[in-house]
């Protein structure tokens, strides 16, 4: 047997693929391996009938605030968000601080399936629901020089902190305000 999976009948949308139509989709080791009008469903260990559904390639949530138990009623589980919505990767809105990051990679992007990135919140405590501790969110409560630093380093092997410590300039992206931020980058050694 050539798959683990055949998805059998099913509408495929995939536009970067510039595929809008009925298929069949075969897995192994968990990627799409093929994508055909018709595959022999003998050619896999296991076969759905998935026709009059739509199979979509894994989908993105661009607002989400997945740090459970830290950003208060604000943080959700991530896979129930994620991979069980059908949604492969998730960026959450500012919930880590460059305190809270190292937790957030332990008990988020390590533990989850669902592949999570996220914006760094400029606020020391991170978003921890601003609107019932004002006293947290104050101008003096950011500390930017603190936020790019923790942007630089390799903590998140995927996400908007580049594993090779770049993070913030260029690919990463920082949730800060503008000109405080562009004064700690500029005092940084590269």
């Amino acid at each position: 047997m050539n798959y683990d999976l055949l998805l059998r009948g099913g509408r495929v949308i995939d536009p970067a693929q510039n595929i809008n139509g009925i298929h069949d989709v075969a897995v192994k080791d968990g990627r799409i391996a093929a994508v055909a009008s018709s595959i022999t469903p003998s050619s896999a260990k296991e076969s759905v009938d998935v026709s009059g559904k739509l199979v979509l390639p894994g989908l993105i949530d661009t607002h989400a605030h997945v740090f459970e138990y830290v950003t208060g009623r604000f943080g959700l589980e991530a896979d129930l968000c994620g991979v069980r919505s059908g949604v492969t990767t998730l960026i959450d809105q500012g919930g880590p601080s460059c305190m809270t990051l190292p937790a957030f990679r332990a008990h988020v992007v390590e533990t989850k399936q669902t592949r999570s990135l996220t914006f760094l919140s400029s606020y020391l405590v991170g978003g921890m629901e601003g609107h019932y501790y004002p006293s947290l969110y104050k101008p003096d409560c950011v500390d930017a020089a603190a936020v790019a630093k923790s942007g630089r380093a390799p903590l998140l092997s995927t996400g908007m902190v580049s594993a090779d410590g770049r993070g913030l300039l260029g690919r990463g992206i920082c949730a800060v305000p503008v000109q405080p931020f562009a004064d700690a980058v500029a005092r940084l050694a590269y």
